[in-house]
């Protein structure tokens, strides 16, 4: 997996671009960063197995020659994070510069067809790809001819490489999109819109089984099958600069937290009723649905279902998008509906998901943040969530406005719609009064349990145990503790001999019976000397709490996972910078898995 980015110039240098490029795409790899150009005709590599901050001083990038030229950070699949593995690959006959973002799934298979007559370097499949295209190349093909030849290799994956003696960039889409941008002077590609200069660019989507071919004065694009031209409708740039900057925040992160109260009213602001009313339309004509999601979105979906049975009366199913093609699949039929939630509209796990059951019959409902993503067009119909660009990679932003999405979805009636939108207004509300009141109180939190390496999270009920779930996975991907969310009724049954010590728990407190329930438990824990952090609305666990994060106001149970969800994330931060972690970044995750 990785990003890619390139471009092709008649007025000045590359590299430099491509390094400026490269950072903004740092959240798709931190394994591996490589910069080609030509110039004189002859290659020039810079790579190594870090991060592009780390690559070299940028004066040596900067003062790399060439007008041509692309560039690929990396995350790991096939190959340790070493230099060898870093991209970009040259062929053996030192014509063909080749980035990957994706995975082949027959690898080893043709790896063993082309180790007697090929020289390989590393133990990628990014590679192999090269020496395929040169085999192709060698029998006579031309390079969009070799290009085709590749459709029959097994996987998810984009490619793009330089042609040193046509002096062009070649890409080809078999899963994971590229963004194709124009102005007078420059040709760019890259994996996302946000890595692009924003200076009045013509953007073009290179889909699956299209090929892009950019030569100083040559724009093309061509179906893989069939070698036709294809038409691509040009469009604008969606992103802003300023969406892309830190401002004063430190981190990125905490500048997405903050944003939580704005990105919420964005997402009622973006869900005009059209697009609810073809939702709608969908929802009501299924007679099964399934929702579906990776990692957060996965608790997404989970509290998605929650939604749809309390308001809309309806039935569902929840399911990992990884596990979906093993057994749920079984049960699409036409009259199904996939509910599919992305951030990025481009997890590989959602996109072969949905493939597969449309080509079943079913009918797809995306929710996706990222306009223009593969999710999106291959909605039936899609609700945008509105967050706005999401720079770091554990997701903040992304998560509390899908939930105000999939919550005025579920609503189905103008009654029930209405009041949905007023309680978000008033979330955003509560939030704001949330973050600010508890600052101090959180980074105490943080230094008491910076120094433990594992915790528990704890709740119960449909909206309490998803969020203690996405909670757990805020603290491993943010703070790099190894945290086990679980129904707090499953704690005296073999988790609770882990406590003593001060063993840090949070208890998530959704309200109404659970509550009521959990009061017993969390005595125990504390009595027990765990180092309880509770998050509720009342104060009659303040005595067996260490911290209680209180929500004073009285707040409906279908909106405490969005008003509970930011302090959770912002104690993840907190904990992540007083262990010294990358947050934005953390190792060995990207944010889009390509893969």
């Amino acid at each position: 997996m990785g990003g890619i980015f390139g471009l092709i110039s008649s007025t000045r240098p590359v590299a430099p671009i491509i390094r400026a490029g490269l950072e903004r795409l740092v959240h798709r790899g931190i394994d591996g960063t490589g910069i080609v150009t030509l110039d004189n005709n002859e290659f020039i590599v810079r790579k190594d197995a870090v991060r592009v901050d780390q690559l070299m001083d940028k004066s040596s990038i900067d003062d790399m020659p060439g007008y041509i030229g692309l560039g690929h950070v990396r995350s790991a699949t096939h190959g340790r994070p070493v230099y060898e593995n870093t991209h970009p690959f040259i062929d053996c006959t030192g014509n063909l510069a080749l980035v990957m973002d994706g995975v082949i799934s027959n690898y080893y298979e043709l790896r063993k067809e082309l180790e007697d007559t090929h020289s390989f370097s590393s133990r990628t499949d990014a590679e192999l790809i090269v020496h395929l295209i040169e085999n192709e190349l060698n029998a006579g093909k031309d390079m969009i001819g070799a290009l085709q030849s590749l459709q029959s290799i097994s996987g998810y994956y984009t490619i793009s490489l330089i042609n040193r003696t046509e002096k062009k960039i070649y890409a080809l889409s078999m899963g994971n999109p590229l963004i194709i941008a124009i102005n007078d002077t420059e040709k760019f590609i890259s994996s996302e819109e946000q890595a692009l200069p924003m200076d009045q660019l013509q953007l073009y989507s290179l889909s699956t089984g299209q090929i892009a071919v950019l030569g100083m004065d040559e724009l093309q694009f061509v179906n893989a099958s069939n070698l036709s031209k294809v038409e691509l409708k040009p469009h604008k740039a969606i992103i802003t600069n300023t969406e892309l900057n830190k401002g004063s925040f430190r981190h990125f992160m905490l500048k997405e937290i903050y944003d939580i109260p704005e990105s919420l009213a964005r997402a009622v602001n973006a869900l005009q009723e059209e697009y609810l009313n073809d939702a709608w339309l969908l929802i009501s004509k299924a007679h099964n649905i399934m929702l579906l999601g990776s990692g957060t979105s996965y608790h997404s979906a989970l509290i998605g279902k929650y939604y749809l049975s309390t308001l809309a009366r309806l039935h569902s199913e929840s399911v990992p998008a990884g596990e979906f093609l093993y057994e749920e699949i079984n049960d699409v039929e036409p009259g199904t509906l996939i509910i599919a939630i992305s951030q990025s509209g481009e997890s590989a796990d959602i996109i072969r998901s949905i493939r597969a059951a449309k080509r079943r019959g079913a009918v797809i409902l995306g929710i996706v943040n990222r306009l223009g993503s593969t999710l999106m067009r291959e909605s039936n119909v899609y609700l945008p969530i509105g967050a706005g660009p999401e720079i770091a990679v554990p997701a903040t932003k992304s998560f509390t406005a899908s939930l105000a999405v999939l919550l005025q979805m579920a609503a189905m009636s103008r009654e029930e719609l209405d009041w949905a939108r007023s309680e978000l207004k008033k979330a955003s509300e509560i939030i704001s009064t949330q973050l600010n009141d508890n600052v101090d109180k959180i980074k105490n939190i943080a230094k008491d349990v910076a120094g433990f390496s594992d915790m528990y999270v704890i709740s119960g009920g449909p909206i309490g145990l998803p969020l203690a779930m996405e909670a757990a996975l805020k603290f491993k991907e943010a703070a790099q503790i190894h945290s086990e969310s679980m129904s707090f009724r499953e704690f005296k049954h073999g988790p609770m001999t882990l406590i003593s010590g001060k063993f840090p728990v949070l208890a998530i407190m959704p309200g109404g019976e659970v509550d009521e329930d959990m009061g017993p438990v969390l005595s125990e824990v504390w009595h027990r000397g765990g180092y309880v952090i509770t998050i509720s609305q009342s104060n009659k666990v303040r005595g067996t709490s260490d911290h209680l994060i209180l929500v004073k106001q009285n707040v409906n149970k279908l909106l405490i996972p969005i008003i509970y969800s930011p302090v959770i994330q912002l104690i993840a931060y907190r904990l992540g910078v007083a262990r010294d972690i990358d947050v934005d970044n953390p190792r060995n995750l990207a944010k889009v898995v390509t893969a």
